[in-house]
């Protein structure tokens, strides 16, 4: 979804406090990726940029608490990166019978997060299932006509 006037206007005016909260869930989760949906244009370049100073000062934060906490294994080294993703597929996915299968009590957009997750981390394995799999009446694998893949093209230009 992208961020309304009401949601810039609840960020800007807590924007610390939503701070806090990501950088205590970074340090609690300790994702190797973040991914900044590129569905909201400019904006998400913005959030991209700001997620990386945060995600900066989280991993200082958690070095610092490291040198406290003897149990710690000094040779573990967290940096996440962040990473924009194109959320065609997610948005795909959320609306496939797949999801509905899979996660019939969640919510459309945490569908989306979850497809996108599983992209990040396979995306050949998840636009592979897609295809096999298709979302509804009509041909298998349809909606994967409707993908803008030129990505994809440009990795596989080298190939043959």
């Amino acid at each position: 979804p992208h961020l309304t006037s009401p949601h810039l206007d609840y960020f800007s005016s807590h924007r610390s406090q939503v701070k806090s909260i990501i950088q205590t869930f970074l340090v609690d989760m300790q994702p190797t990726v973040i991914a900044v949906s590129t569905s909201a244009g400019q904006v998400a370049k913005s959030w991209k940029r700001w997620l990386e100073d945060v995600a900066m000062e989280a991993v200082q934060q958690h070095r610092q608490e490291r040198e406290f906490d003897e149990d710690e294994d000094d040779d573990v080294e967290w940096e996440p990166e962040v990473i924009h993703v194109v959320d065609d597929i997610g948005h795909i996915f959320a609306q496939s019978k797949r999801s509905e299968a899979e996660f019939p009590e969640y919510a459309m957009s945490l569908r989306k997060a979850i497809s996108l997750a599983r992209y990040v981390q396979e995306p050949l394995a998840e636009l592979t299932y897609m295809w096999a799999q298709g979302v509804g009446a009509g041909m298998r694998g349809e909606e994967m006509l409707y993908l803008n893949l030129v990505s994809c093209r440009a990795l596989g230009s080298g190939l043959g």
